[in-house]
């Protein structure tokens, strides 16, 4: 997701015609993943370990909380701009920063997430809060996976002769 936002940005600066269309296909993406999914599964995980009492464990659930309210912003600020059927060149500018931003903060969060949180949860959980976690998660699949397909389908068009 990260890099194709990039790629949606430089079209965006570029002018290109399809960017725009791209840039609102990328947002409606990180909607249904992002926000739909991935915010979903962190409040299940967030839920079972509310009552822990291991500090790094507090921090990260912490940390994960404080990046919902960006990612929502982003999606917020970038709808506002594309409402114009085709940006004007100082909305796609804007556009485009913010869509550099949210790679950033999505790259840099998903890089934290599996060294700290995950890794940290591994040697955490009772083999009970697991079953809790996997069962409120599997209402999500049905959603989580189309959502995946909606984000595979996006970043192919980056690369349109990927398998």
């Amino acid at each position: 997701m990260a890099e194709r936002f990039r790629q949606v940005a430089d079209a965006l600066e570029r002018g290109d015609a399809t960017a725009s269309a791209d840039a609102r296909e990328g947002v409606e993406v990180h909607r249904r993943f992002l926000i739909g999914v991935h915010h979903r599964r962190e409040a299940i995980v967030a839920a079972e370990l509310h009552g822990s009492s291991d500090p790094a464990v507090r921090s990260a659930l912490a940390t994960c909380a404080s990046e919902h309210p960006k990612a929502e912003r982003f999606e917020k600020e970038a709808s506002a701009l594309l409402r114009e059927a085709r940006p004007s060149a100082a909305s796609a500018k804007s556009l485009a920063g913010l869509l550099r931003q949210e790679a950033v903060r999505f790259a840099d969060h998903h890089r934290w997430e599996t060294e700290n949180l995950y890794a940290r949860l591994r040697g955490t959980l009772t083999k009970e809060s697991t079953a809790r976690i996997e069962a409120g998660m599997r209402p999500l699949a049905g959603d989580a996976g189309a959502a995946t397909s909606a984000l595979m389908a996006w970043t192919s068009h980056a690369n349109p002769t990927a398998d």
